[in-house]
């Protein structure tokens, strides 16, 4: 073989064999090195001593070889007499090497051999060496190389006595691995076993017998290449596993997916929700899984009585769970005598089964033995692979237990201890800070300054979305136009581009109507006259009217207006002008427009009704809305999900036959431990996502009233039978047509809740109590939102009968005068036109913003496959409510999902009657 390879590569086969042993001997240098750089450790113990012996007899193999083939080829450095002294002496040091193992063997595990049995192996190795050191000295002073005629008889003897010894090994370390006890041990056996003795044994089966060292040095340097790899590779999987007790503690070789320092963030967050001591089970079970792949069931956390009050330890798998508490407390009481057990714990600070176990088989004093005894004894009574104590001020007041073979096949590393070590110390702290703090005052703290820090960023945030268009927009525009009979004349082509239409051909807009009134009123009455109009695309223009005398004529100025066109009018109207920033953006924000569409005036009352609206839905995560009316609290509801872009809205009905504990656990869920599905609460489940409207607050029981208090004061909601509490993100808005305040005083109403929902209430009259201008202005304002057609705004108007009409009823909510409005109008278009559904908007007593939009597209939502599924959604996936809301034939709605690939939605509840 080596031959063929010299060969192969061009090289003299005496080079080639240099080449191999020179390489041979750095690698076993290497693993002397690694396994001895730790010197007063490593011989300690016997068998640190006999695989020092067996490294360096397997050095002085590859020491002889290099002579060998130094005494061939071209050069002869090394005398053939050299080489000849080199073998003899080779062949003792085998022997002592194969006898060095086999005593190894015996000694890295608790089940040693008896000292006849090595005795009996013993005798044979002095034997045999006192023969080949007395050959290597008859070579020295004889010049007769040839051999005895009994040298071949012991090289065969021998030969049978490394076969035999090394069988032996292979038979310890194999029964050493299937018996011991010690996990370190049984690890250390298993790879000294499978990669370096089993192939060692092999290779010398393929050398033959011993004669081959003189006559096939090729075989001994195959079997040098092979034996070293092994070597090496069976060091370096036992280092670190705390080999031949070299280390202190199993080290870490492998990089987890858990990443402490980036992931323990997460950890810290989570202990800073953590209101009972309770709370911490589940967590430090979620901690040991993720970052130790340790099952959860295989975890405990309880606490001592005598520390504080009993904790229950919910949804503990094992059933001896008290039985280890109640000896584990009695272990570690004031009263107990086991003191070394009790200072050994302190002193550590972490008991590991396994390293104390090994630590006891390696232990040198019998004192050290007898003490390390009583703690391998104290973690098998208890049963667990960890026991971490929990401190609090210098004292243990809980424990955390690993039940034993938690994680099968696998040591627990320095990292492991270190990082389980940083965990109880924070638990500790927390221990502690739950204790010993005003925690209800300590989270009120927290949650009024995240409540504040939200306020004020949301405000910042609509201040910014207000100005922001005057700061964006480009040089100012002014355009000048002139009127006189009825017609304008554009001045400059600035007055163009702010209009975007031709008020003399397009007459029927409002905006049209509106300049030509302005320049009517001031050609009349030879006044000024400002005003702030509205373009059809949204935008405002501020329109100046003035009359020019001497052309007789009425000169109009164009110009978008400023901040302080915006609010000068209306700052009058503010009972709080600190709020002007509020008056800014019902102007010219997408959240002052949902408002304005919903309260369509601008008289005192109402405007300050939506200033205050405008404020809590903005910058609130909790809003109460006292209104007289439930359809008028589901309106302003909607509004508050818009302006907020959540996605889910849910209602939740509350009357006088609601169930409790089912509203109480569609709400807010139930402990995992009795649920029977995986459904969560509303409060869980719209977490950051979701709306909720709870209709009817003052009907809820005083029980609710309080889980509600609990999340409108700390944001942080409890499930049913449980103590654990919960954060939730989610806007939460209750309506109630009552008097709260009386209610509180019967005891049918909680102070403490009805004092927190009125530092959100948005409180609104009844609208039969609006003054008539108000009121006037209000109908105005819902007429113009009612005539979806443009054409009809200014045929279709109210007389004086009307408006006696519409006060005469008496409304109190919007959405009764809407429905009043309505039937006048229906009267007035019947009479004028056939084609009612181009007049009436389609979408005005929709609550819903996107039901809003889409009933306004009609059938062109169907082109749509986002708004498709959206109505789907909301509808529940029924197909026959979808398309009696677009008034379209429900197989145009079928064909259309299966268009889009949506009829995999379902199709259920077919029958049940459409509810907008």
């Amino acid at each position: 073989m080596l031959d063929t390879l010299s060969n192969f590569l061009g090289l003299d086969y005496s080079i080639l064999g240099l080449i191999i042993e020179f390489c041979c001997l750095a690698t076993k240098f290497y693993v002397l090195f690694s396994l001895y750089k730790n010197f007063s450790n490593s011989i300690k113990n016997k068998a640190g001593i006999y695989l020092l012996i067996v490294l360096l007899t397997g050095i002085f193999t590859n020491i002889t070889l290099i002579f060998y083939y130094l005494s061939l080829g071209p050069w002869f450095v090394v005398p053939v007499i050299v080489s000849k002294v080199f073998f003899k002496l080779e062949c003792a040091t085998i022997l002592i090497q194969f006898f060095m193992l086999l005593c190894f063997s015996t000694e890295i595990s608790s089940k040693a051999l008896p000292k006849k049995i090595l005795k009996l192996f013993l005798i044979p190795v002095i034997f045999l060496n006192f023969y080949f050191l007395f050959r290597s000295v008859y070579i020295i002073y004889s010049t007769d190389y040839s051999r005895f005629w009994a040298d071949y008889k012991i090289l065969d003897f021998s030969s049978a006595y490394l076969l035999g010894s090394g069988l032996v090994s292979l038979i310890i370390l194999y029964r050493n691995y299937k018996r011991e006890q010690i996990q370190l041990l049984q690890y250390h056996n298993l790879i000294l076993f499978r990669y370096f003795m089993l192939p060692y044994w092999f290779m010398k089966i393929f050398e033959s017998s011993f004669v081959s060292f003189t006559i096939n040095p090729m075989a001994a340097s195959v079997t040098s290449i092979i034996l070293t790899g092994m070597i090496f590779y069976s060091v370096k999987r036992v280092t670190g596993s705390r080999f031949l007790n070299m280390d202190i503690h199993v080290k870490s070789t492998i990089a987890g997916e858990f990443n402490f320092v980036d992931d323990f963030k997460d950890v810290l967050v989570k202990f800073g929700s953590v209101s009972n001591v309770n709370e911490l089970i589940p967590l430090s079970r979620d901690f040991f899984e993720k970052a130790f792949n340790i099952s959860k069931d295989k975890v405990v956390l309880f606490f001592k009585d005598s520390w504080m009050t009993r904790q229950q330890i919910v949804g503990d798998a094992e059933n001896n769970v008290d039985a280890r508490k109640h000896f584990v407390e009695k272990m570690f009481s004031s009263t107990s005598d086991n003191h070394e057990i009790i200072k050994f714990a302190n002193d550590k600070k972490i008991l590991i089964l396994d390293e104390i176990e090994f630590d006891h088989f390696y232990a040198t004093s019998s004192a050290e033995k007898a003490k390390l005894a009583q703690i391998v004894a104290f973690l098998k009574e208890i049963n667990v692979d960890i026991f971490l104590p929990v401190y609090c001020e210098s004292k243990i007041v809980g424990f955390v237990l690993v039940n034993r073979n938690s994680r099968p096949g696998k040591f627990y590393t320095d990292v492991d201890r270190d990082e389980m070590l940083i965990y109880v110390n924070y638990l500790g702290t927390i221990v502690y800070f739950l204790t010993h703090m005003n925690l209800d005052a300590v989270l009120q703290r927290e949650h009024n300054l995240k409540v504040s820090s939200y306020k004020k960023d949301k405000l910042i945030e609509l201040l910014r979305k207000s100005i922001s268009p005057f700061l964006e927009a480009k040089t100012q525009k002014i355009g000048v136009m002139t009127y006189k009979n009825k017609k304008f004349v554009y001045s400059n082509q600035a007055s163009k581009d702010l209009l975007k239409v031709d008020i003399n051909t397009n007459k029927n807009l409002e905006v049209s109507q509106d300049i030509t009134q302005i320049g009517f009123d001031t050609a009349t009455t030879f006044l000024s006259k400002r005003q702030i109009l509205s373009l059809p695309e949204g935008d405002n223009l501020l329109v100046v009217s003035s009359p020019h005398l001497e052309k007789d004529n009425t000169v109009i100025t164009l110009s978008v207006p400023s901040i302080g066109d915006l609010v000068k009018e209306k700052m009058s109207y503010l009972r709080d002008a600190s709020k002007w920033s509020y008056l800014l953006a019902l102007e010219n924000t997408e959240e002052g427009q949902i408002i304005n569409q919903l309260v369509p005036a601008n008289s005192p009352a109402l405007l300050n009704l939506k200033i205050n609206f405008l404020e809590h839905a903005t910058t609130s995560k909790t809003i109460f809305l006292d209104l007289l009316s439930t359809e008028d609290a589901l309106s302003f509801a909607h509004g508050v999900h818009r302006i907020n872009k959540r996605s889910i809205f849910e209602e939740v009905v509350v009357d006088n036959n609601t169930n409790e504990n089912s509203l109480s656990l569609k709400l807010f869920g139930m402990n995992p431990i009795f649920k029977e599905n995986n459904e969560v609460g509303l409060f869980e489940s719209l977490n950051k996502t979701g709306t909720i409207l709870i209709q009817n607050v003052h009907l809820l029981s005083l029980n609710l009233q309080k889980k509600l208090l609990e999340f409108i004061v700390a944001g942080k909601f409890t499930l049913l039978k449980s103590e654990i509490s919960k954060d939730s993100d989610l806007f939460l808005i209750c309506s109630c047509n009552q008097n709260l305040q009386g209610l509180v005083s019967q005891g049918l109403f909680l102070k403490e809740l009805y004092f927190e929902l009125g530092k959100t209430a948005v409180w609104m009259p009844s609208i039969a109590s609006l003054p008539e201008e108000d009121f006037f202005e209000l109908i105005e304002g819902l007429r113009l939102q009612l005539i979806y057609s443009k054409i009809y705004k200014n045929l279709l108007v109210f007389n004086e009968m009307d408006r006696s009409k519409l006060l005469d009823a008496k409304c109190v909510s919007i959405n009764e005068l809407k429905t009043k409005i309505q039937s006048i109008i229906l009267k007035k278009t019947k009479r004028q036109t056939d084609h009612v559904d181009s007049v009436i908007d389609p979408a005005y007593q929709i609550s819903d913003f996107d039901l809003i939009e889409a009933a306004r597209l009609g059938k062109n939502v169907l082109k749509d496959p986002k708004k498709l599924s959206m109505l789907l959604h909301k509808f529940k996936y029924n197909q026959s409510k979808v398309a009696l809301f677009l008034n379209v034939n429900r197989s145009t709605v079928s064909r259309r999902c299966t268009q889009f690939g949506l009829d995999h939605l379902g199709n259920s509840n077919e029958n049940e009657s459409l509810e907008v």
